[in-house]
């Protein structure tokens, strides 16, 4: 895992994609698309302040979880079968570096 830096557009692009594909899922779950993050756009999430660390593999951005945001989780797309960490052992290992 590695900080990432959500100020930068493409970067901001990355978080954002997955977050949709991640929520929309979990949308369709509950039957509901009020789910703040389905909200963003890249411009909101690069002002929103908060800081983000990612989860890659073969370079790609698989996973990230925000440090702090109610509104936000750990979110794994497309890796809901594959167990990577808990968020509580990420986030501790992310607020060391």
């Amino acid at each position: 895992m590695r900080e990432l830096d959500v100020t930068d557009r493409e970067t901001a692009v990355q978080v954002l994609r997955l977050e949709r594909r991640a929520y929309a899922v979990e949308a369709q779950i509950i039957g509901s698309t009020a789910l703040p993050p389905l909200r963003d756009t890249v411009d909101t999430l690069r002002q929103c302040g908060e800081r983000f660390f990612g989860y890659f593999q073969d370079g790609r951005l698989v996973g990230q979880s925000p440090m702090s945001g109610a509104d936000r989780r750990f979110t794994f797309a497309g890796w809901s079968l594959t167990w990577i960490g808990s968020v509580k052992e990420s986030r501790a290992h992310c607020s060391t570096l």
